[in-house]
């Protein structure tokens, strides 16, 4: 006859479960927890909360690091440590499934890509990765744009983001 010895059993039952609690909400699915590299001289941690804008491709030498937005009460400020960007609303920067860039609460999508690997060049645009290249995809239904970090559509063009400080206007 099998036995299971009662030290066993409470292992299986009360602190397996525990262990699925200790992986960090920012680890992905796909093995791989970010993507590959950082580009040189990246920050991949700033010590300041900050917004993202959409700047065309033709603007890279523009670019400072020093630009500054106005804020209202919809702004979400963000932040970035260790490689992972979270807002002020407590949601983590990532890309889903779709290949979109989004901000979700935790626990995160089963299916993201990547929740990591995000750092932010002395330039100032933030990059993905190795990749500082996002694209954005008009909308229809409200006139913005949708990012992902990859083309997924003939209508999506390059962006860059770039990172700046918010000021109240």
């Amino acid at each position: 006859m099998n036995y299971i010895s009662p030290k066993l059993l409470f292992v299986l039952i009360i602190l397996f479960p525990l262990l699925a609690l200790a992986v960090p909400d920012h680890e992905d699915l796909t093995g791989k927890r970010y993507p590959g590299g950082t580009p040189p001289g990246a920050r991949r941690t700033l010590d300041h909360q900050f917004g993202i804008i959409q700047l065309p491709i033709s603007a890279r030498a523009e670019a400072t690091g020093q630009s500054t937005a106005c804020a209202d009460r919809e702004t979400a400020n963000i932040s970035i440590v260790d490689g992972v960007l979270k807002d002020s609303r407590g949601r983590v920067g990532c890309i889903v499934a779709n290949r979109q860039f989004q901000f979700d609460h935790p626990p995160l999508q089963h299916d993201l890509l990547f929740s990591g690997g995000f750092s932010v060049q002395k330039n100032g645009l933030l990059a993905l990765g190795e990749d500082d290249v996002f694209y954005a995809c008009p909308c229809e239904r409200d006139g913005g744009s949708k990012l992902y970090d990859m083309r997924v559509a003939d209508y999506c063009y390059p962006v860059f983001l770039e990172i700046v400080k918010l000021n109240q206007c």
